[in-house]
């Protein structure tokens, strides 16, 4: 019996996915630690331009070394941390893999199982053992390994602007200005050439505005000395 796979072209569907994940309720402790310590991770992100600020304005900028161990000593906690929450989301991102390919497994087997004996005079059994132990494992990846990058970076997307909103909400907002058009971009995915000149426009302008700002400050340096 010779068996033609077939090629499915289907469209991206949210439901699926939503119903897949669905395999990793029993794993919700593993879940819940691997969320926590991917915020935690995030957070230390965030955390470290800020103190590469601390260092530049209070250490490097004023020319002092007072105080300098406590700063070290702050660095090396953080350090520590991220290390500790990278160990834990590893670790629990490979347990939520393990088990939601255990019991994806499970269904799947159960569902072959209610089956009728005519289904398998056109399947071959080896086809399907072959998918089950191969697709199954892929899609326990994907919910512990894609669903950890996800929340990592909608984290880290989420506490950087945060971050950028609280020192210079101005500048915030120019940056987010290229946010709306890269979204159509994407979701239209016809777009390329007129995202391109958009921001070849936003770069000029960008340019042309600090090249203003510089003229408006240099230039009276300039004339004062002549």
């Amino acid at each position: 019996m010779q068996y033609e796979e077939q090629d499915y072209q289907e469209k991206f569907k949210l439901s699926s996915w939503i119903k897949l994940i669905g395999y990793a309720k029993p794993l919700r402790w593993s879940l819940l630690v691997m969320i926590i310590s991917i915020t935690g991770t995030a957070t230390i992100d965030i955390i470290f331009p800020i103190l590469t600020q601390i260092v530049i304005d209070d250490y490097i900028g004023q020319g002092v070394t007072e105080g300098i161990w406590r700063f070290g000593f702050m660095y090396f906690a953080v350090v520590l941390a991220q290390s500790i929450f990278i160990w834990l989301h590893i670790r629990y991102a490979g347990k939520v893999e393990v088990g939601a390919t255990y019991y994806i497994r499970k269904a799947a087997y159960e569902k072959l199982q209610q089956l009728s004996f005519s289904f398998y005079d056109k399947t071959a059994v080896g086809y399907l053992l072959a998918r089950l132990g191969s697709d199954c494992e892929r899609l326990g990846g994907t919910i512990g390994w894609a669903l950890l990058d996800l929340l990592w970076g909608a984290m880290v997307m989420t506490l950087a602007s945060v971050a950028m909103f609280i020192y210079n909400w101005q500048l915030a907002l120019m940056v987010y200005i290229v946010i709306p058009p890269l979204a159509i971009v994407y979701l239209t995915q016809d777009m390329l050439m007129w995202s391109v000149v958009y921001c070849l426009v936003l770069l000029l302008g960008n340019a042309m505005c600090v090249k203003g700002i510089s003229d408006r400050i240099t230039r009276p340096q300039i004339m004062s000395k002549l």
